[in-house]
């Protein structure tokens, strides 16, 4: 919900009109779209190889982390794991 309301004062603030139109929203969903396809493209390769299922996994929790603004349980909602898996992901030392 609380994305929901963000993306709509998103486009409330930045649209021109005094009434949204479809493509105030789109844009948002544009710009996700390419911030997870860049996300995606800077994260598969460091150095020179290919990282691990363990490190991109770390990387996909960090981003919903950020995109929750870090409420911890919405982020563990929406990873479908539960929030002490959650936990524990997050403070794993990195191999």
């Amino acid at each position: 919900m609380r994305e929901l309301e963000n993306t709509v004062e998103r486009a409330v603030v930045l649209g021109g009109e005094p009434i949204l139109q479809t493509a105030d929203l789109q844009t948002d969903v544009e710009e996700r779209s390419r911030s997870l396809r860049s996300l995606f493209d800077d994260v598969c390769q460091k150095e020179g190889r290919l990282l691990s299922l363990d490190e991109l996994s770390q990387h996909y929790i960090s981003y919903v982390l950020q995109i929750n603004q870090g409420a911890r349980e919405k982020t563990a909602k929406d990873l479908g794991i539960d929030r002490k898996t959650l936990y524990r992901r997050l403070h794993a030392p990195a191999q």
